[in-house]
């Protein structure tokens, strides 16, 4: 059965559930997507996109880096610097990127809960990690 959100509405189609849980971590990352998909031709800098979202150049970088290795963005060297664009490296992820686009717009309020919903539950699987982790070294060393 598919979550529900607090407000009872259906939820998120499950490839952006799926987007979110995987791949797009920050709201930065939305808003680097959404702008860059906002003018798919053109190849942005990381501070043209930090004037553009009013955000700083290093949430913009590490925004990008996301979207880079998640395959939502080419980035091009030119001679006045690197540059970014919009380009999904498969038809999946841009039907994937684009619906998540299409519902941030619609009810981006619920974008932002799960991406926090997310974040937490990363945080605590390596929380249970690190703490299972310090049983397995203590064991290991008590062998040695």
């Amino acid at each position: 059965m598919p979550e529900s959100s607090v407000s009872g509405e259906p939820d998120l189609p499950e490839d952006v559930r799926l987007l979110l849980r995987t791949r797009i971590e920050t709201y930065e990352q939305i808003e680097v997507l959404r702008v860059l998909h906002s003018d798919a031709k053109r190849g942005w800098s990381c501070a043209e996109l930090g004037e553009q979202l009013h955000v700083a150049v290093q949430f913009v970088t590490a925004a990008v880096d996301a979207l880079d290795s998640g395959g939502f963005v080419l980035r091009s060297a030119r001679e006045t610097g690197e540059r970014v664009s919009y380009s999904p490296t498969s038809p999946e992820i841009k039907a994937s990127a684009e619906r998540l686009l299409q519902e941030y717009r619609a009810r981006p309020l619920r974008i932002i809960q799960l991406i926090s919903t997310y974040a937490i539950e990363r945080v605590r699987t390596g929380a249970l990690r690190a703490f299972a982790d310090a049983f397995v070294l203590k064991k290991d060393l008590d062998r040695g």
